[in-house]
């Protein structure tokens, strides 16, 4: 899970403006993954997480 979560990591940032760069290096990988989920603010990761189940 733990490769899982990276690989998503760096697929996002790949995918996301540079603000939203800006957003994620704030973050690990497995708090980036949480923070995907809250519903504070959501950047797409979860279209990522269905292209790559």
């Amino acid at each position: 899970m733990k490769d899982y979560i990276i690989n998503i990591w760096f697929y996002s940032l790949k995918l996301n403006t540079k603000d939203k760069i800006e957003i994620l290096s704030m973050f690990s990988p497995v708090e980036f993954y949480n923070f995907c989920f809250s519903d504070y603010i959501n950047l797409g990761i979860n279209i990522i997480i269905a292209e790559n189940i």
